[in-house]
């Protein structure tokens, strides 16, 4: 984005008069510069520094530098934009903000902010201002690797606290944060603000949500030194083995050449030198593992014990409320007993206490199933009477075989139908 050349002239003259005379005209200016400021300054880094650099890089050929510039960054401070450095390190860039229109007529929580400092030359105080939204932003990347990266896989505290060169590499911190300034501004987000980390002058401890790890230690502490020698003997022996390597290099190119048996002799030395004092950097790399192990384990056993502990609690706990064989047994009787003195009081309130002789109910079922017998029977003869017309014969009884009797009765109903 580029300033519009149309608007040079009101934009790079003095134009806080504009607020009385031209209110329209002084809030386009401030509106049109914030967002020059912002793609230009403002859009990558945390750190945004006001001052003399600033003017000189704004100047312009035909009118000089900027010199109402001071409004435009008071207004990035009031509405929030930019933190001053005492804001941002007084841990207050989250305090109480007031409404926009308040902070616009000078009463939000920053009316005091003033980054100008004189009337002649170049006025801006020398500031540094933090870029709140770049700061949040890259926040939650480096937050996301660290999550990914380190918590998911850590198992126990020797995992989360490391040098500062370890977590930057752990985290790839330098591929968000290019700049010391950021990185000191990023780090000091991170302990003060989010609660992400613990941080001392040389190492770092990793919070992590699920683990009771909200305080710094001393065990943390000792810790964090054990693995700062760790990473200290292992680039030593890395610088011998590739001396190692290179006095072996330049032995054997010495013996090619037909260099004097002094020279390939000193050669030689030097190699053996380089070998004996990687062999015992090894031993110290190997103790100081081999701590560390130590460490990790008894850690381990540590949670174990105490996890033990928790869950045999928690049996005893639970078992105290729990009923021995007999017991349940014994309950179970009970229930019984109560459940046969209810029926029986239940019979003595319905009148049921009568008993009813087995023998006369299977008599008179037998007398109920003749009687639907009979029913059945008397239906299935109408059913067919009803569809036999005088002369027919059916398939199942030719009339022929008819008794004579049912004929003459059979007659006698359909006559009673017709």
């Amino acid at each position: 984005m580029e300033l519009p050349s149309s608007r040079l002239g009101s934009l790079y003259k003095d134009f806080r008069p504009l607020k009385e005379l031209n209110p329209d005209g002084y809030a386009a200016n401030i509106s049109t510069w914030k967002e020059y400021l912002k793609n230009r300054f403002l859009n990558r880094k945390c750190l945004f520094t006001s001052g003399t650099e600033l003017l000189q890089e704004l100047s312009n050929d035909v009118y000089g530098f900027p010199k109402s510039l001071d409004v435009v960054i008071d207004t990035l401070v009031q509405e929030g934009y930019l933190i001053s450095s005492d804001d941002f390190y007084g841990q207050r860039m989250y305090s109480k903000e007031y409404p926009k229109l308040m902070q616009w007529i000078g009463l939000g929580k920053n009316r005091f902010f003033k980054s100008r400092r004189n009337e002649d030359g170049y006025y801006l105080k020398e500031l540094q201002l933090i870029v709140k939204s770049n700061v949040e932003v890259k926040f939650k990347s480096i937050a996301s690797r660290i999550n990914d990266r380190i918590i998911k896989s850590a198992t126990g505290i020797t995992d989360l606290v490391m040098p500062l060169e370890e977590f930057f590499t752990k985290t790839g911190f330098h591929e968000i944060v290019d700049n010391d300034d950021d990185q000191e501004i990023l780090l000091f987000y991170m302990a003060h603000y989010t609660g992400t980390i613990f941080k001392e002058s040389n190492f770092i401890k990793i919070i992590d949500p699920t683990r009771d790890n909200k305080d710094l230690t001393e065990n943390d502490r000792r810790i964090a030194d054990l693995k700062l020698a760790i990473s200290s003997v292992s680039k030593q022996v890395k610088k011998m083995q590739n001396e190692k390597m290179d006095y072996s290099k330049i032995l054997t190119q010495s013996m090619r050449d037909g260099a004097s048996r002094d020279t390939q002799r000193k050669f030689l030395q030097a190699r053996k030198i380089a070998e004996r004092y990687l062999n015992r950097l090894l031993e110290y790399q190997n103790n100081l593992l081999e701590i560390k192990s130590q460490i990790e384990m008894s850690i381990t056993n540590e949670i174990l014990v105490t996890t033990l502990s928790d869950a045999n609690e928690t049996l005893k706990s639970v078992t105290k409320y729990s009923m021995s064989v007999e017991q349940v047994e014994g309950l179970l009787d009970e229930l019984k007993d109560h459940r046969e003195q209810n029926d029986e009081i239940g019979r003595m309130l319905s009148g049921t206490d009568e008993i009813i002789d087995e023998k006369e109910l299977d008599a008179e079922l037998e007398s109920l199933d003749k009687k639907i017998e009979d029913q059945e029977s008397t239906s299935e003869v109408l059913d067919r009477l009803s569809h036999l017309k005088l002369g027919e014969t059916t398939e199942q009884t030719p009339v022929s075989e008819t008794p004579r009797k049912e004929e003459a009765n059979s007659k006698q109903l359909i006559t009673e139908y017709d």
